[in-house]
Order: C-alpha cells, then sequence, then structure tokens
C-alpha cells in the first residue's frame, strides 16, 4: 500500500545529478562558514587569554595607541565632568556660518547654576538656590525644633 496516496506527486521532472551538484555546493558553502566561525571562536579565546596576561598599565597604553590610531583622545585626557549633564537643543532653524556660530559653542562644560558651590553655602540658601530663587518649595517647610535655633532668645520663666 502506497503512503502517500492522497498528497500530490512532488517528483516531477527532478534532475538528480543538478539536485546533487546543488547540494554539494551547499554543503561546502555550509562548512565553509562553520570554518570561518570556528576560526573566529579561536581567534577570540586567544585574544581574550593575551588580555588577562597583561597588566593594567599595558592594557591603558594599548587602549592609548588604539585611540591614537583612530584619531581620539588618549585615556584620561576627557574633560572633567563635575557638573550636571543636560540637553541643549541648538535650535532647528538656526544656521548661520558666522564665528559666533551657536553650533559652533561648546556646550559640554558646566553651566551658571552647576559653577556654584552649594557645600560653601548656609543651608537655608543650598535650599533657596537649588530649586530657583524667589521659586515655589524652597525649604519653608517646618522641621522641627532641632532645625531651629533658639539659643539667646527668651529664656524660661521670662514673659518678653
Amino acid at each position: 500500500m502506497d503512503s502517500d496516496a492522497g498528497w500530490p506527486d512532488d517528483e516531477d521532472d527532478l534532475d538528480a545529478e543538478a539536485e546533487l551538484c546543488a547540494w554539494e555546493k551547499r554543503e561546502a558553502l555550509r562548512l565553509c562558514r562553520e570554518g570561518e566561525a570556528q576560526l573566529l571562536r579561536e581567534r577570540e579565546e586567544a585574544e581574550v587569554r593575551r588580555r588577562r596576561n597583561m597588566t593594567d598599565a599595558e592594557m591603558m597604553a594599548e587602549q592609548d595607541e588604539e585611540k591614537a590610531a583612530n584619531g581620539e583622545a588618549a585615556v584620561g585626557d576627557e574633560k572633567e565632568a563635575n557638573y550636571v549633564k543636560k540637553f541643549y537643543h541648538k535650535g532647528a532653524f538656526y544656521a548661520t556660518d558666522d564665528a559666533d556660530d551657536i553650533r559652533n559653542r561648546d556646550f559640554s562644560g558646566a553651566a551658571e547654576k552647576d559653577k556654584i558651590n552649594f557645600k560653601a553655602m548656609p543651608e537655608v540658601m543650598q535650599k533657596t538656590f537649588a530649586h530657583g530663587f524667589g521659586m515655589k518649595g524652597g525649604g519653608k517647610k517646618y522641621q522641627g525644633l532641632a532645625k531651629e535655633d533658639t539659643t539667646g532668645k527668651k529664656k524660661h520663666g521670662d514673659l518678653y
């Protein structure tokens, strides 16, 4: 009894020799891809072993050489980022070729608010400047007697 009785015939005009040639070509390409992938894995493993045997100074020197070859700044030459990073939109329609063009400005530095050393200010001023001068919510909430200075004001028993 034929097991493919209800199925359509899918072996019309098959060329066994052409099919074998196409399969051999596909198999050769697959073997080539697998060989390249294996070679890449071996190279990566060798690189990992080499990097693990290096000292920190050697790694930094190698990174500096790579960056110099790519035209980038060396490690440690970056600007010190001691400011709050913000996004400054340069303007979609602002396009002039002047020397003082806004697109040529350096926006990576600190803003005016970031240049202020808040830690050197008294606590009240820190809160005032942190929320914006004259803005709502600048440290008006009652924080308890521990925050209040009551020395030398009124002694116990004095009426006024």
